[in-house]
């Protein structure tokens, strides 16, 4: 895998700058080229004594199929040492709570795609294979929080769409692929 930096930006708004991260990942194998990976990354400093509630969007679409995810402390922890994670608060509870102040570990948004893929990937028809999944991520999930994935065939184009649900029913990913029949 090579990791690029492409572009570095600082948005300032209501809320304060904002600094965008944009990463291509290519990745290849010893058959060639496999997968490019394009994030755009958004940092931005959270105020220390903020009261201001987190917003979301209440999921409203009926999916065609979905599962319920029990995120663990373990579960959290080997995704970060799969991915090379080294981020603190994935796994260590007293720095995440006390130094980042969240209410608890979060759910990484790479383990939350990999999920959606793999929801969508067991219920596709065995012709058919992903060609790409473009994503957002909305909304933080903590460990021991369970939330659900979902999926669902948009009929005029035939692609998925796909979201995860927070335990209050907010929309906290969502995102679109694209399916290729194979021959």
């Amino acid at each position: 895998m090579v990791t690029k930096c492409q572009d570095i930006s600082v948005l300032t708004g209501s809320q304060g700058e904002t600094v965008l991260v944009t990463l291509e990942k290519n990745i290849t194998n010893d058959s060639g080229f496999s997968v490019r990976d394009t994030r755009c990354l958004a940092y931005m400093r959270i105020p220390e004594h903020s009261t201001k509630e987190i917003r979301g969007v209440k999921a409203r679409k009926t999916p065609d199929f979905s599962m319920t995810i029990h995120p663990t402390s373990l579960m959290l922890f080997r995704y970060s040492a799969l991915t090379y994670n080294p981020h603190l608060i994935h796994y260590d509870h007293s720095y995440t709570t006390q130094v980042e102040k969240y209410p608890a570990c979060l759910v990484q948004g790479p383990l939350t795609t990999t999920l959606l893929l793999e929801l969508l990937a067991a219920n596709l028809p065995s012709n058919q294979r992903i060609k790409s999944f473009s994503y957002r991520a909305l909304l933080p999930m903590y460990v021991q929080e369970p939330f659900q994935i979902c999926g669902k065939k948009s009929i005029s184009s035939g692609s998925y769409e796909l979201w995860a649900i927070n335990q209050n029913g907010h929309i906290t990913m969502k995102g679109t692929t694209e399916i290729e029949t194979i021959e």
